[in-house]
């Protein structure tokens, strides 16, 4: 986490003056936001949850996540929503 606290204080790095495209609940937009969002995964917090998972648990959510039909039908290009 420090490595990534040093982003925070980089003048490099411009969060704040880039436009935002569309606003996404679960995208953090500035550093700070990045860095809970990092931490929260690091200690086994799925977001909008208050209790830690084990590392089997959190597995296997992400496992659950990444086979939702909802999810998998938004990524793929033949579905084209946008017709």
């Amino acid at each position: 986490m420090t490595i990534l606290e040093t982003f925070l204080y980089d003048p490099t790095t411009d969060f704040v003056g880039k436009p935002v495209k569309r606003k996404t609940q679960a995208v953090p937009e500035t550093p700070s936001e990045v860095l809970e969002s990092v931490r929260s995964k690091i200690r086994g917090l799925l977001p909008g949850e208050n209790v830690p998972l084990s590392v089997d648990g959190y597995v296997d959510a992400l496992i659950r996540m990444a086979v939702d039909p909802s999810r998998l039908a938004s990524m793929y290009i033949g579905w084209c929503a946008f017709f």
